[in-house]
């Protein structure tokens, strides 16, 4: 994996555990990508789906959490 693909991949991953995260439940999605420097909310739609198989509004449709004090064990 090249740098370029890990930063991608890992900037997903903390956008994708961040809208899993009941606490984040209020936050706006566009808040969240750009947070995590992505500005463009149909290239976040994609890039999920391309990288998880899950689109923003299927991770925020997911039942709430109680807790994700572990981050990792909501990784994929």
């Amino acid at each position: 994996m090249t740098f370029a693909a890990w930063v991608r991949h890992e900037r997903l991953r903390r956008i994708r555990r961040d809208l899993l995260d009941p606490a984040s439940g209020d936050v706006s999605t566009a808040a969240i990508a750009a947070r995590r420097g992505v500005l463009d909310a149909k290239h976040l739609d994609r890039a999920l789906k391309s990288e998880f198989a899950e689109t923003v509004n299927d991770l925020r449709r997911r039942p709430c959490r109680t807790s994700l004090s572990d981050p990792e064990r909501w990784e994929s």
